[in-house]
């Protein structure tokens, strides 16, 4: 009916869910022209949506410059009395102060690789036709969804993530029971969100 239309008419038209059937609808233009006007984008997850993992890399790193106050604080320099009260003998207080020192030093570098992994092995990108998500820096994942065979998207977002302005937008195709795609923590959601359903509308 909306090729029908279409040819009778000189206008454009396109089918659209309607109640528990299908319509048509008059749109401006054709597929291929809005293919043109639309923008690529090129995501990555929110920086701010590591700021949990971050607060205790900055914790780690003042700990190890600081590590012989806080070990006085939790009391193990007691330790050294009752060994030697114990077994008779003690242990020397600076290799422990290192040690600690060390523990927390590298703890905070292996939460920042991996926050620093978190955002180079995910890259989202949006173009005219479709959507493709691409997980992975040296063995790379891809998987992409053309907007005419998009079903569903929305967005989650917990209460820590609408603070801080992140969210994660599910994409799913009429093939798929779950979400095929997703776009974890992206900033500004509703604006990626509203990008989404309107050249999958459009594309539909």
């Amino acid at each position: 009916m909306a090729t029908v239309l279409s040819c009778e008419t000189g206008r454009h038209y396109r089918a659209i869910p309607w109640q528990t059937g299908f319509g048509v609808e008059a749109f401006s233009g054709s597929p291929a022209s809005h293919e043109q006007d639309f923008a690529e984008l090129s995501l990555h997850p929110a920086i701010r949506s590591q700021c949990l993992p971050l607060m205790f890399v900055v914790l780690c790193f003042l700990a190890s410059q600081s590590m012989e106050s806080i070990l006085l604080a939790l009391g193990l320099d007691h330790l050294r009395v009752f060994l030697y009260e114990f077994l008779g003998k003690t242990f020397a207080w600076e290799p422990v102060i290192l040690l600690f020192g060390r523990l927390a030093l590298l703890m905070g570098l292996l939460i920042l690789v991996r926050i620093i992994y978190a955002w180079y092995s995910r890259t989202y990108f949006i173009g005219p036709r479709g959507v493709e998500a691409t997980l992975g820096i040296i063995a790379k994942d891809q998987t992409r969804i053309e907007f005419k065979h998009i079903r569903g998207v929305k967005l989650r977002q917990g209460i820590l993530e609408r603070l801080i302005g992140v969210g994660t937008i599910e994409i799913a195709t009429s093939g798929s029971e779950g979400s095929e795609i997703r776009f974890m923590a992206i900033a500004r959601p509703h604006k990626i969100l509203a990008v989404l359903r309107e050249r999958a509308k459009v594309l539909a």
